[in-house]
């Protein structure tokens, strides 16, 4: 009997090690995936059309049928599977009931989609007035048609995951994102090689979805299950479904107006819905591999205490996922708050990604991390009021919370531009996370809760005893010269005077948002540069009849002079024969402290492909000054939680300890 328990634990252990990798490798894929958007695509419109398409389905899915599935439809399979057995001939029927009613209704809305797609994204972009939006908005629309039935694969994934987790087949349910990460960067660099267009990008990211959903069949198969989706109106299940739904459609119709609120108001600016993307895929990985970790650990325990009425436990096990879910998500918000530049260095800056669309990417996110908390922390407590068996007090709470967002996503839009929908977020959630505590207290007589609080404000002393040793470390290796933009082809007329090459240098802010104009040609922000203290110098190489790419590769003052001295390496490239050379010359815009009025510059000219734009690519220099910064905050914050007495932080030394003694004891028995 003993070894029978011994392999019993071992196999949940394995298929929980081998769950949490695939997780985590997904996650990784994932972040591979966005850094892909980000080298090739850029941040500006054309990116834009391509996240606001891409994203639609999501929306339109979570809105018609996701938390439908997933808090109804589910649930009753589970129920069938626990009455007749989850192989019995009433579980199949009602999964196969599942698949036709998930997959009859996303068909016939995501063909509905495509004959609507103009009027679909000219909803969620009215507030792009720009020529530039509305050339966007066109590409969008051709993106969505190709990207509309990724609903219909959604519906089929989930419900697909749904039978294979009931059935205790983990892997390939959380292998399967992965297979489409790999297939979206797979297009991705076909489309950087010119090997496939537009077109074939659309395809491409489509199929993706597709085989994400279809890998799963052949699990499905070797259970066993009789694939015949069908559909009845007249069934039963049907019903007590409509009924049920009722409130999730009303919380899901909110969440749908603030979306689309939030998305207009990104719209109206050149690269705006891109950096949101980015940012709520950077957000929500610590949320993803912390917090639902420890909400899904929580939550079993949660409901049978609920079930066995017994509070004390009940408001010990809540307590302590708050403490966990703060302690461990506290540092990680504020560093990613104050260390939000190098971090978007580092993952995307590269390619058509520059310093200037990071310097914009970085307000964003910076405000954007204050989320991650408030956040987590209300989905924990909506799963607390979950295992109550209370789904309406969070319905109302989210509602609320979306009106007040729509109205702060307008006052902050005035207040600050894009990033203010960042902050609007983070305001939001700490608005319903004080309402939902507010309510549980009223709820389960919390008394505690205030003792709770103060503990949680120990964890935020410590982590602002970490910021204040992060922020001198990050200004004082804040780098001297960073390159705003540079490209092959300047893309507006250069005088003749620069023939041989030459710079000029930008010493006002309006002198320099008028460059700005000619350089992106688009309606995207101009970045803000200290001109008190800084300048912005452009270098254009010499003419030739070849394509360049120039590197600053160093700036000096000799003798005390005023005027820098800037080496500019120049590497060639020969036009191919039968292509036009390039009519106006390579380009650097770089932004360099001091307060000058003129630059000298000397070039070297290099007939090879120059090894040093791995180093960009890499970008060695962040990256090392990230990681050095992150390591020391973390060791002052791990030494500020035991000054300031937080006792998990012990007890986490103390798990681990005897984790280890644990493994090697099994070595040892084995």
């Amino acid at each position: 009997m003993r070894q029978s328990f011994r392999a019993s634990v071992n196999k949940v252990l394995r298929h929980t090690t081998t769950f949490s990798f695939l997780t985590l490798l997904s996650r990784i894929t994932g972040l591979l995936r966005v850094m892909a958007f980000a080298a090739i695509l850029g941040n500006g419109r054309f990116d834009d059309a391509y996240q606001l398409a891409n994203t639609i389905p999501n929306i339109l899915y979570e809105f018609i049928i996701g938390g439908v599935l997933s808090s109804i439809l589910i649930p009753l399979l589970v129920r069938e599977q626990q009455r007749h057995g989850k192989s019995s001939p009433e579980a199949w029927r009602t999964a196969n009931l599942l698949l036709g009613y998930v997959g009859g209704i996303l068909a016939i809305v995501s063909a509905a989609a495509v004959a609507l797609a103009p009027q679909i994204v000219g909803l969620l972009t009215a507030l792009g007035k720009s020529s530039h939006a509305a050339a966007s908005r066109e590409l969008s629309v051709y993106f969505f048609r190709f990207f509309a039935p990724q609903m219909f694969f959604y519906g089929l994934n989930a419900v697909f995951m749904a039978i294979l987790n009931s059935h205790n087949i983990f892997g390939i349910t959380a292998a399967a994102p992965i297979l489409n990460n790999v297939v979206v960067i797979t297009t991705l660099l076909l489309y950087r090689m010119g090997w496939v267009g537009v077109t074939g990008l659309a395809v491409g990211t489509t199929a993706g979805i597709a085989a994400m959903a279809l890998v799963q069949v052949p699990w499905l198969l070797k259970i066993r299950m009789p694939i015949r989706p069908c559909f009845s109106l007249r069934d039963p299940l049907l019903g007590s479904v409509v009924t049920l739904s009722l409130p999730v459609l009303a919380v899901a119709a909110a969440n749908l107006v603030a979306t689309a609120v939030r998305t207009n108001l990104l719209y109206s600016v050149g690269g705006g819905y891109t950096t949101y993307t980015f940012c709520f895929q950077l957000v929500m990985m610590p949320y993803g591999i912390i917090a639902v970790s420890i909400a899904t650990v929580l939550y079993p325990t949660l409901a049978e205490h609920a079930a066995k009425d017994d509070r004390a436990q009940f408001l010990e096990t809540m307590s302590r996922g708050v403490r966990w879910t703060t302690l461990a998500l506290l540092p990680i918000s504020v560093g990613i708050c104050l260390l939000a530049e190098p971090i978007t260095r580092v993952l995307f800056e590269r390619g058509q990604f520059h310093y200037a669309d990071s310097l914009f990417t970085s307000r964003f996110l910076a405000l954007y991390a204050l989320s991650i908390v408030p956040y987590a922390l209300v989905v924990f407590a909506t799963r607390v009021f979950y295992a109550l068996k209370d789904t309406r007090t969070p319905a109302i709470i989210n509602i609320a919370g979306v009106v007040l967002n729509i109205l702060l996503n307008f006052l902050f839009m005035r207040w600050c531009g894009i990033p203010g929908i960042a902050l609007s977020s983070a305001v939001t959630y700490v608005f319903t996370l004080a309402l939902s505590l507010t309510a549980l207290r009223k709820r389960l007589a919390w008394t505690l809760l205030p003792d709770l609080l103060l503990y949680c404000g120990r964890m935020l002393g410590a982590s602002l005893a970490m910021a204040a040793f992060v922020w001198p470390l990050l200004t004082l290796t804040q780098p001297k010269i960073a390159i705003l933009e540079q490209g092959r082809e300047f893309p507006a007329h250069v005088s003749a005077r620069y023939d041989a090459g030459g710079s000029l240098v930008l010493c006002e802010q309006q002198e320099f948002q008028r460059f700005w104009s000619l350089l992106r040609q688009e309606d995207s922000p101009v970045p803000t540069v200290d001109f008190s203290k800084n300048r912005v110098v452009v270098v254009f190489a010499p003419r030739g009849t070849c394509h360049a790419w120039l590197r600053l590769a160093q700036a000096t003052w000799t003798g005390g002079a005023s005027t820098p001295e800037l080496l500019v390496e120049v590497y060639r490239r020969p036009i191919p024969a039968g292509t036009t050379p390039p009519a106006e010359p390579a380009f650097l815009v770089a932004q360099m402290a001091g307060t000058f009025d003129s630059a000298n510059v000397r070039f070297v000219i290099y007939d090879d492909r120059p090894h040093v734009r791995w180093l960009r690519a890499l970008q060695l220099p962040e990256l090392t000054r990230l990681t050095a910064i992150s390591i020391v905050g973390a060791l002052v914050y791990l030494l500020a939680c035991k000054f300031f007495g937080i006792r998990e932080i012990g007890g986490l030394f103390q798990s681990f300890t005897r984790l280890t003694q644990r493994l090697k004891g099994q070595r040892v028995g084995d």
